[in-house]
């Protein structure tokens, strides 16, 4: 298990914070994106009212065209919402595909602005999905910490980027993240999954990284800095 000086039970209740805490942490975001679907529904609207009273039936059917548009966007955040209030707190092990883990929940964080409007993404997973054995919950956790890592360590760079791809070795298969920030500091290296240890100063509690690979080693999996070939965190878990 990763170095704790935690009991677990409250190891245990962070983790149930934090499988609750992203909903919050991008709230703001998802109501971004619902006001901009609303947007698309509310104007077109009044242009048809308008259009429908001068007998104008042809411009009035383009404008239902966009408010079509932007019915479709409001159902697509709101399922990515519910889908994410739906997720359950359990920790039940069975297999999970690591592709549709990743899309859904990078999916998710298109409700942070500075992620969605200024990263660039890259993922890369081969055909015939990626299984690996663990609970969906636990491993959804600790993918987001470890996106929140590389999001926050892109805040102030230029040409923000964040790569995700499929990894496999012998009976182990896994998720390796990577983004184009500066790295962790060498000091820092020996210490990062150690609960309180953290290097972005003030607002970060350092917690990040001790529960994703606390979330990942009670499964049999783990959580690793890799430095060659490219810098990166490893999300891994035993073949199913």
């Amino acid at each position: 298990m990763a170095e704790n000086h935690l009991p677990d039970h409250v190891v245990m209740a962070l983790l149930k914070r934090e499988r609750e805490a992203l909903v919050g942490r991008l709230l703001p975001g998802l109501l971004h994106n619902v006001s901009g679907a609303m947007q698309m529904i509310r104007l077109p609207l009044d242009m048809v009212g308008l259009m429908l009273a001068q007998a104008n039936h042809a411009q009035a059917g383009e404008r239902l065209e966009t408010v079509n548009q932007g019915l479709e966007r409001l159902t697509h955040e709101l399922e990515v919402l519910g889908a994410k209030c739906r997720q359950p707190a359990g920790a039940e092990t069975g297999a999970i595909d690591l592709e549709r883990m990743a899309r859904e929940q990078l999916e998710f964080w298109r409700a942070d602005l500075f992620f969605k409007h200024n990263v660039a993404l890259t993922v890369d997973f081969p055909g015939g999905g990626t299984l690996g054995r663990g609970s969906w919950d636990d491993t959804c956790l600790a993918f987001n910490c470890l996106v929140a890592n590389c999001v926050e360590a892109l805040r102030d760079t230029e040409e923000p980027a964040i790569t995700v791809r499929a990894w496999h070795q012998g009976d182990q298969v896994g998720v390796f993240i990577s983004d184009s920030g500066p790295g962790p500091d060498e000091a820092c290296c020996g210490r990062m999954f150690e609960p309180f240890v953290t290097t972005k100063g003030r607002g970060h509690d350092g917690l990040g990284l001790f529960l994703s690979r606390w979330a990942m080693q009670v499964h049999q999996g783990d959580v690793l800095w890799r430095s060659e070939p490219t810098g990166g965190f490893l999300l891994q878990l035993p073949a199913f």
